[in-house]
């Protein structure tokens, strides 16, 4: 049976656009070409389905060809093709494909044979057999794995290892070359003389360092000089905290993170470090897994009788990045000074694109915009709440705080934890939307063995980037409480915005008593101490405008898609605040290592996941815009086309009635005709679905009451 084709149907209609009497378009429209035939919109239809290739062709490829060796067009030319095997001759009408992997590989099965002759040859050199090429003095036996050079003797090798003490080597033994190691050969690791050994120093001490390739031990000679003796009796005129490790500073200085600072026994190399930062924010991948891959990369058949630095790396990544934060953000060369429109600091990723008055937009360009021109100066935020980032309830240090400190985009620990011992006690809203069942219905078998059920986010919905301490943890099902401090954390610093426009999933519930939670409450000290900040955020929550995302507003009576369906208010164009579930695809992935951790390393993990995800963000901002802004302009024309064609097929009566409905001020909740908009018009199309819509009137989902 034949059956609709779709894609084919919108072929069909970009080509052969409906032609409606007496049909003026715009003005503006654009010139349209003269429609291209192809076929009746019944013989489109029912055209069987077939394979259709809609992505755009490379200009460098090979062209194809028929089996007559005509060039094929792949826009327009089909190709038969006999169906082998079958037991009559059956043809079938197919595109021409791209050519697959089964094409890439076929050169390289070709050349298997020569593929696998130099992985054998690789395992031999003729230099070997003879003497070193650099002196000439000995046996050519060592060679580098990572130099990639003919073999050279042992003192030439460790000669030109002078400043790559982590490279791995070989040794022939005369059947084949086995692992070796520099430091058998005698290398030694000078610190404090860019590679030059102190003359104040003798003894060698052997550690074990951690690098992209596994373990590795070392000689090292610490530097004796005075001025490191002078830089101690600095540190302690400076009246500096802690004891001065001058062996741990030397390692730092050498881009080594030592694991104790105590006389340090094994270090961490910084590229190693930076190697899981990157493969950790990419794929997630966990701390366990990576050092197990070391181990196996130092022994490839004994992995567990190496030494087992899990517990050692996790320490030194969570700091290592902590501090990272505070050099990209600025804070440690003090940039408060000179950005006092933000949170003291703070080290999170702030949006560049988002409307920031005094910041990449005039105060007086924001402050003097017709309202018309509101979608522009508009600071578009979301609000929503995940339980894929939780934490189990388990043994733990109970001390444990995350090196970040409330600086990121969690909040910060213990004010957190005051803020709800204030809510303690505090009885529900009442709940007027009859479908609504994001905080009622919440199973209480999911939060069994859990401490932490979740989190609760605030993104802009424009671009996406996690708002600076507006992260905060769920304890159980979704309140109110926790979208409240969630809020509060992103618009603290946000007094100088002129339009605000806020999404949630139950906006209709959270706003009624939202000024009340805020401002008499007592849950915000920081408002009732400070007259002049609760002036200015009470004039910027009179300001904010809320709605419910399109697709949530489905779930909601028709007083709340009335009221508050997002897609139905002014100034807000094609703004999509569904894109608030798109980061918790990122912590769904990392959640399965944070559940495990304890409080203050939770935080920490989540904070970096946010931050990597805002850099991306950054980093790519400029190309998606820009290919928003191309896509933007191509679909205008069509639509302003198909807006002209749609506007000239109405009475001239009909449509100043329209504009005028547009025109009225957005209705009140008390407004008895606020439904009225909304009503349809079922004449002529059936008893069964006029009867289908009057029982959903009945039962209050459309009128927003319950009988």
């Amino acid at each position: 049976m034949k059956s609709l084709n779709l894609k084919k149907i919108q072929k069909y209609a970009v080509k052969n656009p409906p032609v409606i009497a007496n049909a003026v378009a715009l003005p503006s429209s654009p010139a349209r070409p003269p429609p291209k035939t192809s076929g009746t919109l019944i013989e489109v239809l029912f055209e069987d389905d077939a394979p259709i290739d809609d992505s755009p062709q490379d200009s460098g490829a090979q062209q194809s060809s028929n089996a007559n060796g005509a060039a094929l067009d792949p826009e327009n030319d089909w190709e038969d093709t006999v169906v082998e095997g079958s037991t009559k001759s059956t043809f079938e009408l197919r595109r021409k494909l791209y050519q697959g992997v089964s094409i890439k590989l076929q050169p390289f099965h070709d050349f298997a044979d020569y593929i696998q002759e130099a992985a054998f040859d690789s395992q031999y050199h003729e230099a070997v057999t003879s003497d070193c090429r650099r002196c000439g003095n000995a046996k050519a036996s060592y060679r580098c794995q990572k130099c990639r050079t003919a073999p050279v003797c042992g003192p030439c090798l460790v000669d030109s290892h002078k400043h790559a003490h982590f490279h791995r080597i070989h040794r022939w033994n005369l059947q084949f070359f086995e692992d070796s190691s520099l430091h058998i050969l005698g290398l030694v690791f000078h610190l404090g003389h860019d590679g030059d050994k102190c003359p104040c120093s003798a003894s060698i001490r052997q550690l074990t360092v951690i690098d992209v390739n596994g373990y590795h031990r070392v000689n090292v000679l610490f530097c004796r000089c005075r001025i490191r003796l002078e830089l101690a009796a600095k540190h302690l005129a400076d009246d500096k905290p802690g004891v001065f490790h001058d062996e741990a500073h030397q390692l730092f200085q050498s881009r080594l993170w030592p694991i104790t600072l105590d006389s340090p026994q094994t270090a961490i190399t910084y590229e190693a470090l930076d190697n899981f930062d990157i493969h950790s924010n990419t794929s997630k991948k966990s701390a366990y897994d990576y050092c197990y891959a070391l181990q196996r990369l130092t022994d490839a058949v004994q992995p567990d009788t190496v030494s087992d630095c899990y517990r050692a790396f996790m320490r030194a990544i969570r700091f290592k990045r902590g501090l990272e934060k505070r050099r990209r953000s600025g804070q440690a060369q003090g940039i408060d000074e000179f950005i006092t429109h933000r949170r003291p600091g703070s080290t999170s990723i702030f949006c560049p694109a988002c409307p920031d008055p005094g910041w990449n937009v005039s105060m007086e360009e924001v402050w003097e915009a017709s309202e018309a021109d509101a979608h522009k100066y508009t600071k578009f935020e979301q609000n929503d709440g995940t339980f894929n980032a939780p934490r189990l309830k388990k043994k733990e240090d109970p001390d444990d705080e995350a090196v970040d400190a409330g600086n990121a985009y969690m909040a910060q620990e213990k004010e957190y934890q005051a803020y709800l011992d204030r809510c303690e006690g505090e009885e529900p809203d009442p709940n007027t939307c009859a479908r609504l069942r994001a905080m009622k219905l919440q199973s209480l078998l999911k939060f069994v063995n859990l401490i932490v059920s979740g989190i609760v986010g605030t993104t802009c919905s424009r671009h996406v980037f996690f708002e600076d301490n507006s992260v905060v943890d769920m304890y159980g099902g979704e309140r109110f409480a926790y979208a409240t401090r969630s809020l509060w954390g992103a618009l603290r610093y946000q007094m100088h915005q002129r339009w605000i426009r806020w999404a949630y999933d139950i906006w209709c519930q959270f706003v009624k008593n939202l000024k009340k939670r805020l401002f008499e409450d007592g849950k915000f000290p920081e408002l009732d101490n400070n007259e002049e900040l609760r002036e200015k955020f009470e004039s910027l929550i009179g300001r904010m405008k809320g709605g419910i995302p399109p697709l949530h507003v489905l779930g909601h009576i028709w007083l709340c898609r009335a009221l508050y369906g997002y897609s139905h208010q002014k100034n807000v164009g094609k703004t999509c605040p569904e894109t608030v579930e798109t980061p918790w695809a990122a912590t769904r992935i990392c959640g399965g290592s944070v559940k495990h951790q304890n409080h203050g390393q939770r935080h920490d993990s989540l904070n970096t996941a946010f931050d990597d995800w805002n850099y991306n963000k950054l980093i790519k901002l400029g190309y998606s815009i820009s290919k928003a802004y191309v896509k933007a302009k191509k679909t205008y024309s069509h639509l302003q086309y198909a807006f002209g064609m749609s506007s000239s097929a109405i009475s001239e009566d009909l449509r100043a009635r329209w504009e005028a409905e547009y025109a009225k001020p957005l209705p009140e909740a008390d407004d008895d005709h606020i439904i009225d908009r909304f009503e349809v018009n079922f004449k002529g199309i059936g008893a069964n679905y006029a009867t289908v819509y009057e029982g959903t009137a009945r039962t209050g989902t459309r009128r927003g009451c319950i009988e």
